[in-house]
């Protein structure tokens, strides 16, 4: 029962997610405790181009002929990429002002950017198969943001700007698309999703055998809360490229002994704050070390992770010469405390060659753990428009945690992964509604296997 008291939540930043209205077409939300605060979303995102409309688009087919490193001379493999510039326009000044000043009533108000707590996003192709049939295709889809300056954070008066999102693609997927880039026939799409955490009111009726603490919670002063992770918008556009008028979009890397200094030798990857496996976080450093070809001196470069850019899972390291990539890379990683105390780790060396290191805190040292479901839902759920949901509840660092799994009749099969405490229990709740009215809510049930097909009563 002690979990459940822990799991309440009573930070002062809660977006209320049912006092949502449009103002110029900018969605706006209600502070769920100040009356006088107010979360704006963020716009659509878009491709960045040049001076000259030329896209920020890049298709990598980096061939790795094996190393002395791992002891594969006469191996080699291609790694294909898709790196893609994203844009996410500010929202100007004027039109800030102009909200605040159509819900001002009697005191000045105070409009904040929604915290994102991460984005989904995915390449999506219509491809041609075997009979001639064209079907939409999911040709990638990534977590794997990267932010290389100040422009791809945000703070808590703006929202970040620009950043770089990678799509690893298998070689067929990688075929398919170059030759249809180069044949003019493809319209490739951008998708994506906002997250944030959001608030509601606990419902004390759902607390069941928990009435020794019911009324110290009702005697608060303050009204609690439980966070639930949950999409705030999603949007598709459309990606135009033309190869024939810019054929370096499409490039091509043979990685031996070395790395040119424009291509980023070593992908890091954190996911303390993306999964919040770390509470007591606050700042990870990594540092990494390699030898530049000539042999004649160490280059060090570093990338930071924060506790307040949880979105932000992936850097990379671009050294400003060329260096070896015979030998393992050597790392040290730096951990600040939010209560300030710092650990410097030891130098390390990669087990390989590899270009990804990841340095999320390793699962022995957690007291969470990471599951996989996938969740089928019967299409009879989804007559007469309806929209089904799926909340699913869980422990994660001794506070409960909600996550909102939206279905509907073209997507009635979802994947979700996440952690949650190794000892406690992950529970669902079906429910669904009808123009926007809750019509039918199940029990919450135990969640005890990997998959879960959700048949109509």
């Amino acid at each position: 029962m002690l979990l459940f008291l822990a799991a309440v939540w009573t930070g002062k930043a809660q977006v209320n997610i049912f006092s949502k209205q449009l103002i110029n077409e900018v969605a706006v939300y209600k502070d769920i405790k100040d009356p006088l605060l107010y979360y704006y979303a963020p716009s659509k995102l878009q491709l960045a181009v040049n001076d000259m409309a030329k896209p920020d688009f890049k298709m990598l087919k980096m061939r790795y002929i094996g190393t002395q490193c791992s002891n594969d001379e006469s191996d080699s493999h291609t790694t294909n990429l898709v790196q893609l510039r994203i844009e996410l326009p500010a929202r100007s000044k004027k039109s800030l002002d102009e909200i605040k000043r159509k819900l001002r009533k009697h005191k000045p108000i105070k409009l904040k950017p929604i915290r994102i707590t991460g984005i989904d996003s995915k390449l999506v192709a219509p491809m041609s198969n075997v009979d001639t049939t064209a079907k939409a295709i999911i040709l990638g889809d990534t977590n794997n943001i990267a932010s290389e300056n100040k422009s791809g954070l945000s703070t808590t008066k703006s929202y970040w700007s620009e950043r770089v999102f990678t799509f690893s693609l298998g070689d067929y997927e990688a075929s398919l698309l170059e030759s249809q880039l180069k044949a003019q026939t493809l319209v490739l799409s951008f998708g994506y999703s906002f997250y944030a955490n959001t608030s509601n009111p606990i419902d004390y009726s759902e607390l069941s055998g928990m009435e020794d603490l019911l009324g110290v919670l009702k005697n608060t002063d303050e009204e609690e809360t439980i966070l639930i992770n949950r999409v705030i918008f999603s949007d598709t556009f459309e990606i135009k490229i033309s190869v024939n008028k810019w054929p370096e979009l499409i490039q091509e890397i043979d990685i031996n002994e070395s790395v040119p200094p424009a291509y980023a030798a070593v992908e890091v990857k954190c996911f303390d704050f993306y999964e919040n496996l770390r509470p007591d976080l606050y700042l990870k450093i990594i540092e990494i070390a390699a030898t530049s070809v000539d042999g004649s001196k160490e280059i060090i470069e570093e990338v930071k992770f924060y506790s307040k850019q949880p979105e932000i899972n992936t850097k990379r390291i671009h050294f400003p010469y060329a260096v070896l990539v015979e030998n393992p890379f050597k790392y040290r990683i730096t951990e600040i405390a939010l209560e300030g105390t710092k650990k410097v780790g030891e130098w390390l060396f990669t087990k390989s060659c590899s270009e990804l290191l990841d340095v999320t805190t390793p699962s022995n040292q957690l007291i969470a753990q990471k599951e996989t479901y996938e969740f089928e839902v019967d299409k009879e759920w989804f007559n007469d428009e309806n929209i089904f949901n799926l909340e699913l509840t869980y422990v994660l660092n001794g506070k409960l945690k909600k996550k909102l799994l939206d279905f509907d009749a073209e997507n009635s099969n979802k994947n979700s992964s996440f952690y949650h405490d190794s000892e406690s229990q992950v529970t669902y709740q079906m429910k669904q509604l009808s123009n926007d009215m809750l019509v039918y809510a199940s029990e919450k049930l135990p969640l005890n296997d990997s998959y879960l097909y959700i048949s109509k009563p």
